[in-house]
């Protein structure tokens, strides 16, 4: 299952997504590059974390998380 069919079917249930690049701090811009990704899941009240060392990798995990697409 690709990115965006997770982040569809995560919406649909009412969750809003934060996706949040964590880059690498370093004095040469071209070396700021993004060391991981780091997605917050909120709905009312509740929140969720998680993350991973790509923008699919933290999708797969928040959509584990949240029960919308099977564990492996």
């Amino acid at each position: 299952m690709d990115s965006n069919s997770i982040r569809t079917r995560i919406k649909g249930l009412g969750w809003h997504l934060h996706e949040i690049p964590v880059r690498r701090n370093h004095p040469d811009i071209k070396e700021r590059v993004i060391i991981n990704w780091k997605i917050v899941a909120v709905k009312g009240e509740k929140s969720i974390e998680v993350g991973g060392s790509s923008i699919d990798e933290a999708m797969k995990n928040i959509g584990t998380s949240l029960g919308v697409i099977p564990n492996e």
